[in-house]
């Protein structure tokens, strides 16, 4: 990847992926004197499929959360037993850590809307 001169941070940077804690990939551009990631998230179709192979990962934070507890997999999301949208006092109620895989499974057999 070549080498861009980034106007809001003042120095080149380059394109890099955050991987965000419940596995999406993310293209931002890290600045390549202090390695701070900046500016906003950028599109994926306007990378070629070799280009993103040969980004860097700028931040991995899956695993800053446990892993899910249903399945282990990394990259899980606070799972509210108590939905949101049924319950006043939801915050109150117990909660789990899921991966997207399983969060999705159980509000779909649920039927209960994320």
């Amino acid at each position: 990847m070549s080498t861009v001169r980034a106007d809001e941070h003042g120095g080149p940077f380059e394109f890099a992926i955050h991987i965000y804690t419940n596995g999406d990939r993310i293209i931002r551009r890290r600045c390549q004197g202090c390695g701070k990631l900046v500016g906003s998230a950028l599109a994926r179709h306007r990378f070629t499929g070799d280009e993103l192979d040969a980004m860097p990962i700028a931040r991995d934070s899956t695993k800053e959360r446990p892993p899910c507890v249903r399945c282990g997999a990394w990259g899980s999301e606070e799972h509210h037993w108590a939905p949101r949208a049924l319950f006043t006092d939801a915050d109150l109620w117990p909660t789990s850590w899921l991966c997207r895989s399983c969060h999705r499974l159980w509000h779909d057999v649920t039927g209960v809307a994320i």
